[in-house]
């Protein structure tokens, strides 16, 4: 039987954001990995590393912005309290951590309810 796998998508908007025309090219170039690999991530269909998105931030300007601007957001979001504001983990007025959710809604990256999330099968056995 096979198992639906699903990956958060947090960092997919921030490509669009910063980099309008061209997004897998100059992530690519930004990120010097392949074009094929910044074509996955903008897709959705993988995730950079830490080294990767530091790498992007170093290299370009744009990029570096798109992440301040989404942290900033993020850190704004967490101190007004908003629960379901995207915010992610953070301390919670009573010192607990909140668990609000870290993937953007569908409306955020501008795609319809079953875009959403791209989703895959992959075996949980290998069939001989």
């Amino acid at each position: 039987m096979p198992a639906t796998v699903t990956m958060g998508h947090d960092v997919t908007p921030l490509f669009r954001e910063a980099y309008p025309q061209h997004t897998a090219k100059r992530a690519a170039q930004a990120a010097e990995v392949p074009h094929e690999t910044a074509r996955n991530w903008v897709r959705g269909y993988a995730v950079p590393s830490a080294v990767a998105l530091l790498r992007m931030a170093e290299n370009c300007d744009a990029f570096a912005s798109a992440l301040e601007r989404r942290l900033a957001a993020r850190r704004a979001a967490r101190g007004a309290g908003l629960a379901g504001a995207n915010a992610g983990p953070g301390p919670a007025p009573d010192g607990a951590l909140a668990a609000a959710p870290l993937t953007p809604t569908a409306g955020e990256r501008g795609l319809s309810a079953p875009e959403a999330r791209p989703t895959f099968t992959l075996p949980l056995h290998a069939e001989d």
